[in-house]
């Protein structure tokens, strides 16, 4: 079992998208808790973590802090869509193993169930960026992983993963460029409820998150300036 450790500074928000604009469906400042302020879809904080980290930049506030801790977030279907686009900043300081800002995933190979569904969110123990995604499909088979950039320690990088379930494509940005792609890997949403979605885990140690945003659409473009409704993604 991994255990957690890392610093995490984000707000966390998930959206739905219509054709025209993206409706806001969970916002996870974590300024102060682990309160979604949009959907409800509060989250609870387990093991070492506190608020009031700096943000990225000037447009991000305050953030969580996690050491050996997380926030779960109790499953609910709005949570795992069939195409999403999740961004969040990244200021990875220390740890080993895999790291991961966020998570909402289903292991066939530890639950028993025999698949793999959901999406992570690592940082490798080589120190790379990594989008994993679960296609549905037999454990045997393992997670389908998108390979980013090196990971810059103690520096704010921006990521975002994608996946579309009409065009299969799933992309992987690092810092608003498009770093990784394929249509050849799957991705199944996680429809087990006894599964959370996590903010922080793996064996971080002193990392920081920030500004993390998840909708159930491909959201992003090439410069992933997304209008949540008047609120624009800030990148640094």
């Amino acid at each position: 079992m991994r255990r957690l450790s890392l610093v995490i500074v984000f707000p966390l928000l998930l959206a739905v998208l219509s054709p025209l604009h993206a409706d806001l469906v969970a916002h996870w400042p974590l300024d102060d808790s682990g309160e979604d302020i949009v959907g409800g879809f509060d989250g609870l904080e387990t093991g070492g973590v506190t608020y009031g980290a700096i943000g990225a930049n000037d447009n991000t506030d305050g953030a969580a802090s996690f050491q050996n801790g997380a926030i779960s977030v109790v499953f609910a279907p709005e949570l795992n869509p069939e195409s999403f686009t999740i961004t969040l900043w990244a200021r990875p300081v220390g740890g080993a193993g895999f790291r991961s800002p966020i998570t909402a995933r289903y292991d066939g190979i530890v639950a028993g169930g025999g698949n793999l569904d959901g999406f992570i969110i690592y940082n490798n123990p080589a120190n790379i960026w990594q989008f994993w995604t679960g296609d549905g499909e037999s454990a045997m088979d393992g997670w389908d992983s998108l390979q980013g950039l090196p990971v810059e320690e103690g520096e704010w990088q921006h990521l975002a993963i994608s996946f579309d379930a009409e065009t299969q494509e799933k992309n992987f940005y690092i810092n608003g460029m498009l770093e990784a792609s394929s249509t050849d890997q799957g991705y199944a949403p996680v429809t087990d409820v006894s599964r959370a979605l996590h903010i922080g885990g793996g064996g971080d140690r002193g990392d920081q998150y920030r500004c993390c945003l998840i909708y159930t659409s491909d959201a992003a473009d090439e410069g992933l300036g997304v209008d949540l409704g008047g609120r624009r993604i800030i990148k640094k």
